[in-house]
């Protein structure tokens, strides 16, 4: 039989595994670009049409995503103890499924106390997958490649986050919300056939919550930048989304929009990768950092389309100076914790996501806070600013 990486010729490492991932994440990826752009907007318009203010339908919805990242945060290290005993490959396709299931009852119900607890799902959801995720690209990635690999998974990424935006907006305008969800509920469920058919299934160490507390107290830098990056994705992936469609209004531009910034935006991914592994990783973070800052102070001001339009594709282009290096270093500091400690690298992973769920939290705090207290919800991007700086406090 023809191995994935023949078939798609695809980079890999010594496992031809890596190629079985590549496809995975990207096919994952392009159900979640879809749905993440347009799930604020679909509970915005249902909340507003059940009668909701404009200001009350903002904090639900902040409430609701409030409720996947608690989830997330709460989860994650009972889904490393589970996924110790079960595999990495038994990960994947728990949290997929969960996935599903999540894909599923958010659009069965209308009833704003079932979306919560559908929310929820979504959250346990992610657990399995990052937890798997992140552990078994360190299992199968090579150390000083790190940049280039993510570089080619951020470009795969956002190659199908190209297409998501425009063919969610077109599906949506022809068969409504629920047609999207049908196609997101496909694609998942490919990427469950391709992981059932792999034959890796990885093992890790189970992580417990003092090992957690031990990691905060001795990376306190890492975690306070992990708490950054994830209030700032927070923020991007709610608040944005709501602007966009306030200025916007029609679905399909939103699609349009998106779609032709994120195409324009995309092949800095490989380049910055390659970067990585040969430019100080600090320095192509510091100039991500202060580009994406400057972006969201930006659209704090500029209510246009041509204006959000530029700070966007400004925004795209050096968010992957950020997050790449970011997450190279993370990596090689999940594998320097391994050396003699093999379950150092499992205790770093949950370490990691804790931080990134509680700024996920704070983020979302601060959306739901700034909008109760009556100010307009861009003002809020001030506070995305200070988190993407925040990243800066991670060590080489």
């Amino acid at each position: 039989m023809e191995r994935f990486h023949n078939i798609y010729h695809l980079p890999h490492t010594r496992q031809d595994y890596l190629s079985v991932f590549y496809i995975v994440a990207t096919l994952r990826t392009f159900a979640i670009s879809m749905l993440g752009l347009f799930f604020p907007i679909f509970l915005y318009d249902l909340l507003t049409a059940d009668g909701y203010s404009q200001q009350s339908a903002f904090i639900l919805v902040g409430l609701t995503f409030l409720m996947l990242y608690f989830t997330y945060m709460n989860s994650v290290i009972i889904v490393n103890r589970l996924i110790a005993k079960i595999g990495i490959r038994s990960g994947f396709i728990i949290g997929q499924i969960l996935f599903v299931l999540f894909i599923i009852f958010s659009r069965m119900t209308t009833n704003y106390d079932y979306l919560l607890l559908s929310f929820s799902l979504w959250g346990l959801a992610a657990s399995f997958w990052w937890i798997s995720y992140h552990n078994y690209f360190l299992d199968i990635g090579t150390v000083k490649q790190y940049g280039s690999q993510l570089g080619l998974l951020a470009f795969l990424g956002i190659a199908a986050s190209v297409a998501a935006p425009l063919v969610g907006g077109l599906v949506i305008s022809i068969g409504g919300y629920i047609s999207m969800f049908l196609v997101a509920i496909a694609i998942v469920m490919l990427t469950i056939l391709l992981l059932v058919f792999s034959e890796k299934n990885v093992k890790m160490h189970a992580v417990y919550l003092k090992d957690v507390i031990r990691e905060i107290k001795a990376h306190k830098r890492d975690f306070l930048g992990f708490v950054g990056a994830g209030g700032e994705e927070a923020l991007y992936s709610v608040a944005w989304p709501l602007l966009l469609h306030v200025v916007l209004k029609d679905i399909l531009e939103v699609g349009i929009f998106s779609t032709i910034i994120v195409f324009l935006s995309a092949f800095t991914a490989i380049y910055v990768g390659k970067l990585s592994d040969r430019l100080p990783r600090k320095k192509l973070q510091k100039l991500g950092s202060g580009i994406v800052g400057l972006s969201w102070l930006g659209k704090m001001f500029v209510q246009h389309t041509s204006g959000l339009f530029l700070l966007e594709f400004f925004y795209r282009s050096s968010e992957n100076l950020l997050r790449i290096p970011l997450d190279a270093i993370s990596f090689t500091h999940a594998i320097a914790e391994r050396k003699g400690h093999s379950e150092r690298q499992s205790q770093y992973v949950v370490f990691r996501e804790v931080g990134i769920s509680i700024g996920n939290i704070l983020g979302m705090g601060a959306f739901i806070g700034f909008v109760i207290l009556g100010f307009p919800f861009t003002s809020v991007f001030f506070i995305g600013a200070l988190f993407a700086l925040l990243t800066l406090v991670v060590r080489e």
